[in-house]
């Protein structure tokens, strides 16, 4: 079965691994973590980070063995 953190990672507009260099966690509900959020992923060319929603079901997965 497939955890939260890699089906996240795979939906975002470029997919990006779940392996990658920074994990950047944020409130999915807060316009300005949205948007730097947009900053970081135009700023990001070696896609080295997935940006993931703070959720109870992400931070459990964040650091589980995969």
């Amino acid at each position: 079965m497939r955890d939260l953190v890699t089906e996240i990672a795979e939906k975002s507009d470029e997919k990006r691994s779940v392996e990658a260099a920074y994990r950047v966690l944020y409130h999915g509900q807060c316009e300005i973590c949205q948007a730097c959020v947009s900053w970081l992923k135009a700023l990001d060319h070696e896609n080295k980070a997935v940006c993931l929603p703070v959720s109870a079901e992400v931070l459990s997965g964040v650091n589980s063995p995969t």
